[in-house]
């Protein structure tokens, strides 16, 4: 999955489910113990990465960087609280997709939602196994394919997709969007029922 790609889901019909996020440094993006909702793709700026009240910065994400795709993929959808802190080192932007939304958005673009899935998951894998001291490349093609397999079928029984309103209700980065969806929908019932009230007028008249 490759920048052009992320500009190629920005384009797409589904577009709607990516939120363009603008952060200011010294912000805090995630906290530790939050719920974890979305993956988050850095598109400009720089963030760090910190492991308890206080700490420095062991690791610093930069242009095209992943963050949050771990939860995504634990057994049973379990989406444990995030363990770390992010934290904006400069000026920037983020693209968020809630986990749900990368499931929805795979019926417009199967292919190129396969691409992230697998480097999701990829990215998910490379996470524990640097729990243990180990990277991607220790592991044997076959046995790196497996497990990656392994992954996308927790996100596949997490059924994301049926908990979709639930997240979009939760997390923070989107009570704009429930908002506007929320007014959106007020406006459709008013011009319904004004509809409804013109067409009874005239049929009184009639």
């Amino acid at each position: 999955f490759s920048y052009a790609d992320l500009k190629g889901l920005l384009r797409g019909a589904d577009a709607h489910r990516l939120l363009v996020s603008r952060f200011q440094k010294g912000g805090t993006i995630v906290r530790k113990g939050d719920r974890s909702t979305f993956v988050a793709i850095l598109l400009q700026g720089e963030l760090g990465i910190r492991l308890g009240k206080g700490a420095g910065f062991p690791r610093r994400l930069h242009k095209g960087a992943l963050f949050g795709e771990r939860a995504m993929f634990e057994p049973n959808g379990g989406a444990s609280p995030r363990d770390a802190d992010v934290v904006a080192l400069t000026d920037g932007f983020i693209t968020t997709i809630l986990y749900s939304d990368v499931k929805l958005m795979a019926t417009a673009q199967p292919e190129l939602l396969e691409r992230l899935s697998t480097r999701l998951a990829e990215a998910a894998l490379e996470e524990q196994l640097a729990d243990v001291g180990m990277s991607l490349d220790d592991l044997e093609a076959g046995s790196r394919k497996r497990q990656v397999a392994a992954l996308l079928e927790n996100q596949e029984s997490a059924r994301w997709d049926e908990k979709h309103q639930q997240l979009l209700r939760s997390e923070a980065f989107y009570a704009d969007l429930v908002a506007e969806i929320a007014h959106r929908a007020r406006r459709a019932e008013a011009r319904r029922q004004a509809a409804d009230t013109a067409g009874a007028a005239v049929s009184w008249d009639g």
